[in-house]
């Protein structure tokens, strides 16, 4: 009888050991996940910066070419 309760607690402490991880396992991988939407954002917005910039070089780019050539000599 004393073994019988032995052997349950036992498997109960398994058990618990089994859902404590398997607990610990899904907060990683919530906080995997967050940090993969974060990243995520962090990219879309250094994309949206890295075009913006480059459409606004290309505007510089192209107002430098419509100066006259007198002006491009005299600012280099």
């Amino acid at each position: 009888m004393l073994q019988a309760k032995v052997a349950e607690l036992e498997a109960m402490v398994a058990d618990r050991r089994t859902a404590f991880h398997a607990a610990a396992e899904r907060g990683r991988a919530e906080r995997l996940l967050a940090d993969l939407l974060r990243m995520t954002a962090e990219l879309m917005s250094a994309r949206e910066a890295s075009a913006r910039l480059e459409g606004e070089l290309e505007a510089l780019r192209s107002q430098r070419i419509q100066r006259p050539w007198w002006w491009r000599i005299l600012t280099g």
